[in-house]
């Protein structure tokens, strides 16, 4: 019985300790409840049905007793959810349905694929998929998902992504390069120059010769040969990208390619807005021209040369719309005879071919 007692007013006295305490953070707790709920912009909190049957369930740990406890909802509300759980009646969120998730994901690829177009626009166009939804809304759920289309207006034409317009004039489009390579001459060491060209629609390049000195002259020649090129592989270039290198701001460059392609300046410092051919000089230097020394400009042309034509006939690319094919469009994949190997270079540039069977 002494035992008892002892327990009994160990816990007392344990309980008179930790009560106020308590509730005091229980009280701070509720007061800064009190002051985010006095600075929402809703004029009434809408729980969901989980947040509903949490707040049901903690209420059931203190006998529904929420006196000065429930701040998020009026009391009689909380009362009214108990008797209605009481009788079994399911509860239903008030107000309009909301916008279902795989209009959300179409307005999202709509407006992806079509920048130009504004929200009226998109209505139009859900209208004939058979989704009909306001002008308001779909605004409205743009803006939500951080999306603002600007719709063409007087003289606008609209934003337009770089990649799209790159893919809608891929076969009439060129691009070009500067690259270079340090030799070493009777002089000493020095630089030779190239300049290459890419057809972006089938990839495939044209590079001109070396030379220590890219003046506007030799440029523009260079330009002559790649038209001339172009116009043997079918090409018929109305644009050039290049970036905003001198070499490129000569007057007989600019008055050979302004009768011929609308010249395109990539913005400053931004390599990846001229991709292609920036890939096939980065693969020229990675798998050729980095391993070797260079002794005169006849060798480096030699070489860059090779490459150029394993390039555009029997080399496999990766990329979209290429599937690991050549851009040779002779080319034919053969499924017999013995495989060989073929290298050049001492063996920076290896091909694999079967022997035609008799």
């Amino acid at each position: 019985m002494g035992v008892n007692q002892a327990v009994f007013s160990i816990a007392m006295l344990l309980s008179q300790y930790f009560e106020p305490r308590f509730n005091a953070k229980l009280q701070f707790l509720i007061f800064q409840i009190g002051m985010l709920r006095k600075r929402i912009d809703a004029f009434k909190v809408v729980p969901t049905p989980s947040e509903r049957a949490e707040l049901m369930r903690l209420g059931e740990l203190v006998g529904h007793d929420i006196d000065g406890l429930m701040i998020v909802v009026k009391t009689e509300t909380y009362k009214k959810w108990l008797r209605d759980g009481n009788r079994g009646k399911r509860w239903v969120m008030s107000g309009r349905r909301g916008t279902p998730e795989a209009v959300r994901n179409l307005l999202h690829r709509m407006c992806a694929a079509n920048p130009r177009w504004g929200h009226r626009r998109m209505v139009g166009e859900l209208k004939k998929l058979g989704i009909r939804i306001g002008a308001t809304t779909v605004r409205d759920l743009l803006k939500l998902m951080g999306l603002f289309p600007e719709p063409t207006k007087g003289r606008s034409r609209g934003d337009l992504r770089w990649r799209t317009f790159i893919e809608a004039n891929k076969e009439s489009m060129l691009a070009t390069d500067f690259f270079s390579k340090n030799v070493w001459t009777l002089w000493g060491k020095r630089q030779l120059y190239y300049l290459a060209f890419i057809h972006i629609g089938s990839r495939r390049v044209f590079c001109s010769y070396g030379t220590f000195n890219p003046n506007d002259q030799w440029v523009t020649q260079q330009s002559r040969y790649a038209l001339m090129w172009a116009e043997d592989n079918g090409f018929e270039p109305k644009f050039l990208i290049h970036d905003r290198d001198r070499k490129f701001s000569g007057e007989k460059f600019i008055a050979f390619w302004k009768d011929t392609a609308r010249l395109v300046k990539t913005p400053v410092r931004a390599p990846m807005a001229n991709a292609y051919i920036e890939c096939w000089i980065g693969s020229l230097k990675k798998e050729v021209l980095n391993h070797i020394i260079g002794v005169g400009r006849g060798q480096i042309d030699y070489v860059v040369s090779l490459w150029d034509s394993h390039y555009n006939t029997v080399r496999p690319h990766q990329g979209k719309d290429i599937e690991n094919n050549v851009l040779d469009v002779d080319f034919t994949p053969k499924a017999k005879g013995e495989i060989q190997c073929k290298q050049k270079l001492g063996g920076l540039i290896t091909e694999w071919y079967r022997e035609e069977v008799a």
